[in-house]
């Protein structure tokens, strides 16, 4: 939340696929980094605080040109319906449904 301004910023100034993309290889890293430190069993606490900021470095760099890209596409006319899809409560409603799935009867 801290860096989303900063993360528009970018968008705006370059095209905002390229900072999505920049985000999703930042998510490689931190993918491929917990898988090697996982496989090796040699995983530290510093290693998984570094692993957990490019986490949400990539995050950042992913949601706000998310958004900046959805209001391109769809225009100023039907950006509110196209932003449902992609709230926070699309998230609440997956793990709630994870939960209730995951839970006994």
């Amino acid at each position: 939340m801290l860096f989303s301004v900063a993360s528009g910023a970018l968008a705006e100034r370059f095209d905002p696929r390229r900072v999505i993309q920049a985000g999703m290889a930042l998510f490689i890293i931190a993918s491929l980094s917990w898988s090697y430190f996982f496989v090796t069993d040699s995983l530290q606490m510093w290693q998984a605080m570094v692993i957990l900021v490019i986490h949400g470095c990539a995050g950042v760099l992913w949601q706000t040109p998310n958004q900046m890209l959805l209001y391109d596409i769809v225009g100023p006319k039907d950006s509110r319906r196209a932003r449902c899809g992609s709230t926070p409560w699309r998230a609440i409603s997956a793990f709630w449904s994870a939960l209730r799935w995951a839970a006994p009867s």
